[in-house]
């Protein structure tokens, strides 16, 4: 979990700080829900680890959020509901509900179409974990996922954006278990 508290936290800190940089650009504020859908990663990307094959099986998560939008910048909060399946005897399920941070930033504009980064960091609390070496849910469970992806305007008042992630699910205060790894598709409609 130490990228979390080495990289995530000081890269949504610098976009935390980002308001005052584009003082001059529009900002409109923005209301979004997203839905993330993902499968245990494959261990010859390098995301898999022991854990996460033997008991990662899928995620399913919807977000609700309110964020502040710039040109190229996003920065917003959001409330993350997840059911994790669990290949497991002990616990096949849990459900993760939390508070976290998200930000994007748009790197190339083709007309009316963005292509961006997209970083989130959730904490909250996990109601089960199949074995405290993959989540200690005791310890803080910490949700992190990046990706790039396609903002596109629907209509006058709708942008929806699509992007593949990266999601990893293990205790911040926890460093010995191993967390769990999932690939997956997001989808986010923002008004």
């Amino acid at each position: 979990m130490g990228i979390i508290t080495s990289v995530v936290l000081p890269v949504l800190a610098v976009l935390s700080l980002t308001k005052e940089a584009v003082a001059e650009e529009k900002e409109n504020n923005q209301s979004f829900i997203s839905v993330f859908y993902g499968g245990s990663a494959p261990d010859h990307l390098g995301w898999g680890n022991i854990y996460t094959k033997r008991y990662a099986d899928y995620i399913a998560s919807v977000r609700f959020g309110y964020g502040w939008n710039w040109d190229k910048f996003f920065l917003g909060v959001e409330i993350p509901v997840s059911f994790y399946k669990f290949k497991s005897e002990k616990e096949d399920n849990a459900w993760f509900l939390g508070l976290g941070l998200t930000g994007n930033y748009d790197f190339l504009r083709i007309q009316k179409v963005k292509i961006g980064l997209h970083l989130s960091v959730d904490f909250g609390y996990l109601s089960a974990s199949p074995d405290k070496k993959l989540i200690d849910k005791d310890s803080l469970p910490t949700n992190l996922r990046y990706g790039i992806g396609v903002s596109f305007p629907y209509g006058d008042k709708y942008v929806i954006t699509i992007l593949p992630e990266f999601s990893h699910t293990s205790a911040l205060f926890y460093t010995d278990d191993a967390g769990v790894n999932f690939l997956g598709i997001s989808a986010r409609l923002a008004w």
